[in-house]
């Protein structure tokens, strides 16, 4: 059984997520103010929603979660948040309201599991200091750079500054973790290099070992290169001017995204939660992939939203799942 589940997602894991029941999670959190999060809601939704998303950012709530660190004997992470208090004053209360979820998720994740969390550069180097304390630095895989930069629009607006075109992707695992790196196809000056033909046909060059002695390597044996962590192949929906899978969605992204983290790290059967689910893009892959998946998000819109799009996608083929937390 998959589910949805729509509230905060620090109550739901904490009240319905096993320990290390998962195997892989994916979040896009919201940025730093709960600006961000208004979008989400409209004056036709339940206020006690709008409510309980906002005293997550009061100064007590703030203080409370703070000192609920504190009490968890997480003391490294405790007195790095005291230091943001003082250095980064703006980001300090998302960083607090961030390291409890980010606990949790940790708590659900499975020995053998994978953890990637999608932001942008104003916040990524905070949040990686929180997760090398949470999952543990030997953990940390990669940064990812995903390239989403647009050539029009108000990203080019900007002034005394470089446009910025890409997202960051912090990926952590554990040693047993699945992984199942990608190829991509060699480039045209690659193959070129190649220039060596035997008597059937096949290509081929020749390239010296580290012992001296010259060897043969065959182009129709070659699987490409290895992806690399940086992502320049799968545009945004701010590069597409039309794209049948847009949703309208402020901080959609695109499905061809989740499908290569999913199968980078995650195998059919698998659980794959998202947090921050927004219109269900993580699980909208997960099920053309044949995963379990588990999504939360705080908006009753986006899960209205996530409905919507699993039915109309996979109409009567649909793996069974339950909504909890619907309002009524």
């Amino acid at each position: 059984m998959n589910y949805i589940y729509l509230g905060d997602c620090l109550n739901v894991l904490r009240d319905n997520i096993k320990d290390e029941s998962v195997d892989l999670i994916y979040i896009d959190p919201p940025f730093n103010s709960k600006r961000d999060y208004n979008i989400f809601f409209d004056d036709k939704e339940i206020q006690t929603q709008r409510i309980a998303f906002e005293d997550t950012w009061s100064l007590k709530n703030i203080q409370d979660s703070l000192q609920e660190l504190h009490t968890m004997k997480t003391e490294n992470l405790f007195y790095l948040l005291l230091t943001y208090q003082k250095v980064a004053p703006h980001a300090f209360p998302y960083l607090v309201m961030m390291s409890l979820r980010l606990i949790e998720l940790h708590r659900v994740l499975k020995p053998t599991g994978s953890f990637y969390l999608h932001c942008d550069p104003t916040m990524s180097h905070y949040l990686k200091t929180i997760c090398d304390i949470i999952f543990q630095e030997k953990n940390f895989r990669n940064e990812i750079i995903w390239s989403n930069e647009s050539s029009s629009g108000f990203k080019t607006q900007v002034k005394k500054k470089f446009v910025r075109g890409h997202d960051i992707i912090l990926f952590y695992s554990y040693a047993e973790a699945t992984f199942q790196i990608e190829h991509q196809p060699l480039t045209a000056s690659t193959i070129k290099r190649y220039d060596k033909i035997t008597e059937d046909g096949r290509r081929y060059k020749i390239y010296v070992e580290n012992d001296g002695k010259e060897r043969k390597q065959f182009l129709d044996q070659s699987k490409g290169r290895k992806m690399s962590d940086t992502w320049t192949d799968l545009p945004s929906f701010q590069t597409v001017n039309a794209s049948r899978e847009w949703m309208g969605y402020p901080t959609q992204k695109p499905k061809v995204l989740l499908e290569r983290i999913i199968q980078a790290s995650s195998n059919e059967g698998d659980t794959v939660l998202d947090g921050f689910c927004g219109c269900g893009t993580t699980v909208d892959a997960a099920e053309s992939l044949h995963r379990n998946w588990i999504g939360v998000d705080i908006s009753p819109i986006a899960i209205s939203l996530i409905k919507r799009r699993l039915k109309d996608t996979y109409g009567k083929q649909l793996t069974a799942f339950e909504v909890r937390g619907t309002p009524t």
